[in-house]
């Protein structure tokens, strides 16, 4: 309502705006009269209404996800509920996959370079966050392959630009070993073992197989498959235990069994076996790989010491056997020969002395002897 002013036909106060186009009037509500009209625009600036609009911003529309993203997005939130993850992760990683999606470099790629894309994220999203996952758990989950997996998330952090953290074997211990269903209620009595346990003998195994150089460069999760299944035999080596080979573990645990860990867990029980030789109470009697288990407490316990050992044995391995020293050959003295008694009646012959046979030198003033002519 226009304060000041009234009606000129019938006095009236109630004076309202009407937009009419491109012009404002003041209008009467009880009248109807039109107390007073707008001027013309003098430039298009000044225009609200009746300008020229193009055609695709009339029919312009939000762009909507298609469908494979959508599918995408799904196997995202499934990954990360399955891997029990915060919602801040799940969120984080939702984020990626749509930036990583939209972008030239992953537009015209396989449907399965896709969904190994989405676990990417979800690998990138749990390191961001400090939250340790292996690479191989993901991509089992999967079903894709390890080369596949690492060759995506290397794309991915290079074309986000974005800090990636990784994780030390350590901080994946925990995580891995909870995986195991070695409760009473699903395995025999002879065969549960608590969580806390088999961390801590774990974790004891895995720094000796850090010292001695057997991680670097081996995949973690093969790593950390050996170090658990000697870490269950030691716990409690009785003979059903030591009968169950590391496929029947993988199967009683209900985890899938990593293509290298045979060879990891070798390796293990040679270093065990290594170190075992050198306890004192067992010099003389033979620390097999089968049998190590029941001594592997005791090498935990004295892990620095027998290293020592183990190395300064080593060491005395390398270093060549000293040459024998040889005796230089002595000479027999010579022979004198005896000295031969003449017969009877023969006297034996005088050698002059050594003077006698040196020309006796010349008396002084005598002259030499001519020359003959």
């Amino acid at each position: 309502m226009a304060s000041g002013k009234t009606c000129p036909d019938c006095g009236s106060s109630n004076l309202v705006d009407d937009s009419l186009y491109s012009q404002c009037q003041l209008v009467c509500a009880d009248c109807g009269s039109v107390v007073s009209e707008g001027l013309l625009t003098t430039t298009r600036s000044e225009e609200i209404q009746g300008t020229d609009v193009r055609y695709s911003e009339t029919t312009v529309v939000v762009k909507q996800p298609c469908r494979n993203q959508i599918q995408g997005l799904k196997r995202v939130r499934a990954l990360c509920r399955i891997l029990r993850f915060p919602r801040v992760i799940e969120e984080t990683a939702e984020s990626l996959f749509q930036r990583a999606y939209e972008h030239p470099a992953f537009l015209k790629v396989s449907l399965q370079k896709k969904e190994v894309l989405g676990g990417s994220c979800v690998l990138l999203s749990s390191r961001q966050h400090n939250w340790p996952v292996a690479m191989g758990t993901i991509y089992s989950l999967l079903e894709a392959s390890e080369h596949a997996m690492g060759m995506v998330y290397n794309e991915l952090v290079k074309i986000l630009n974005v800090e990636a953290p990784s994780h030390s074997i350590m901080d994946l211990l925990q995580s891995h070993c909870h995986q195991y269903k070695l409760s009473p209620a699903d395995v025999p009595e002879v065969f549960s073992e608590s969580a806390a346990r088999l961390v801590e003998r774990s974790a004891q195994l895995l720094e000796l197989a850090a010292d001695t150089w057997l991680v670097t460069g081996r995949h973690p999760v093969h790593v950390l498959a050996g170090v658990v299944y000697l870490a269950w035999l030691s716990l409690k080596p009785c003979k059903a235990r030591l009968g169950v080979q590391l496929a029947r573990f993988c199967r009683l645990a209900k985890v899938g069994l990593p293509g290298r860990a045979a060879l990891r867990v070798g390796e293990l029980k040679e270093v065990l076996c290594q170190l075992g030789r050198e306890l004192p109470w067992l010099r003389g009697t033979p620390v097999e790989p089968r049998t190590v288990a029941t001594v592997t407490a005791d090498i935990l316990a004295h892990r620095v010491l027998l290293m020592r050992k183990a190395m300064r044995s080593f060491e005395r391995e390398l270093q060549p056997d000293p040459a024998p020293r040889v005796k230089p050959a002595q000479t027999p003295p010579p022979r004198v020969k005896p000295a031969q008694t003449p017969p009877r009646g023969v006297k034996p012959a005088q050698t002059p002395p050594p003077s006698a046979s040196l020309p006796r030198p010349r008396p002084r003033g005598s002259s030499l002897p001519r020359p003959r002519p």
